[in-house]
């Protein structure tokens, strides 16, 4: 159960590069993904947000359902992937049922959740392997590597036997209900300061699996030439671009799932209540002001620091606020690493970044999803995938 827990955590990104760093999930523990079906079509008819907002909830609930438990979890822009022992299943099963049923009734999406053995996924090309990175003294990200997460994804598409519901009954479904509290989605789009927003997504030739970390260093070494090495200046939340809304359109899917399941006064309370309450957060941070456990002076530093730009399962991802002389160096030396057969690459460039939030408390439990407007990751996984695809009909 505390396998994850007891994973020693490195506070260097660039050591999540270095496969020392990694440890084997045990054979019996399962992988959980959820993800957003026909998302880039989704993303295409204006529902970016809304997909953005599935991912993060079904996290929240996962979360919420396993309590004090920590365990290994990446958000991807669309959905999510989970690493959890066998004692979790029912509830992780309970909480992405919740989730689907929340993505039908309130946004119209289907979101598809199932769940494998890692035993299933692993062997002589495949393993599951976490490394911890830390945030601060409660929060870590997870790092993966192995290729096993994206094979268990496959896998869960191609066969509905997988999906959640086969795997707990409708009494436990019915008394464990998923529970969204602590999901947020309250920010402005938080614009760039230095004129463009750019979405990364970076995966290591398969041909060059052997040499794959060192491809990843030398692509991080690229970027860091071409942006620096400050991270603050390439961080996509500029601190003086923080901003709550207030604007009901823009806070559509914190409503519409804050209020999943709630009687019509608590829905009508809530839906009249949280412009005003952004109004009051946003008068704390402009004052430098403190009330209960919300400290207006240091709070939008925490959501910077708190923050998940950059990320590794298998795929290097990244967020940066970037110059447009810089976005056409770094597609420049992308195009020349793709050509060389080193790498496949995915890029989306905005005007912003979409911010969306887990708060389980505002002291330092809390964990903020950044993804490009428009639909970054969404569509710089199409990409992608488009690239992959193209290079096995020329090599086949």
């Amino acid at each position: 159960m505390d396998f994850y827990k007891n994973i020693p955590a490195i506070d260097d990104f660039r050591a999540v590069l270095n496969d020392d760093n990694y440890h084997t999930v045990p054979q019996n523990w399962l992988i959980a993904v959820a993800d957003v079906k026909g998302s880039t079509k989704a993303v295409a008819a204006g529902q970016y947000k809304q997909v953005n907002a599935l991912g993060a909830a079904a996290v929240t609930a996962v979360l919420n359902a396993l309590g004090d438990l920590e365990i290994p979890f990446v958000f991807g822009g669309d959905g999510a992937s989970f690493v959890v022992p066998p004692e979790a299943a029912n509830a992780v099963c309970a909480a992405l049922s919740g989730a689907r049923d929340l993505a039908e009734n309130v946004f119209s999406l289907e979101l598809r959740a199932g769940i494998v053995p890692v035993s299933a996924v692993t062997g002589s090309r495949y393993s599951v392997k976490i490394c911890k990175f830390k945030i601060n003294d409660s929060l870590y990200l997870a790092m993966f590597t192995g290729g096993g997460l994206a094979r268990a994804e496959d896998i869960i598409k191609a066969d509905p036997a997988h999906g959640v519901r086969h795997f707990v009954d409708a009494d436990y479904l019915k008394k464990h209900p998923a529970d969204f509290t602590g999901f947020q989605c309250r920010w402005q789009n938080v614009k760039s300061e230095k004129g463009e927003n750019v979405t990364l997504m970076i995966k290591a030739h398969p041909a060059k699996s052997a040499t794959a970390a060192l491809i990843y260093d030398e692509v991080l070494s690229g970027v860091q030439k071409i942006y620096g090495t400050d991270d603050a200046a390439n961080h996509p939340l500029p601190l003086q671009n923080l901003r709550l809304t207030q604007d009901k359109k823009l806070l559509f899917s914190d409503i519409g799932i804050n209020n999943y399941r709630k009687p019509p006064l608590k829905k009508a309370l809530y839906a009249a209540g949280i412009p005003h309450f952004m109004k009051i957060g946003q008068w704390l941070m402009d004052k430098g002001k403190k009330l209960g456990d919300f400290d207006g002076a240091t709070y939008r530093t925490a959501v910077r620091r708190q923050s998940d730009w950059r990320k590794f399962d298998d795929t290097l991802r990244m967020v940066l606020d970037s110059a447009p002389e810089q976005t056409a160096q770094l597609k420049d030396f992308l195009e020349t690493r793709k050509n060389e057969n080193r790498i496949f690459y995915g890029i989306h460039t905005a005007k912003s970044a979409l911010l969306t939030c887990m708060v389980f408390d505002r002291a330092e439990r809390h964990l903020h999803f950044v993804d490009g407007a428009d639909g970054g990751y969404t569509l710089a996984a199409a990409q992608m995938k488009e690239q992959m695809a193209h290079s096995m009909r020329d090599s086949g």
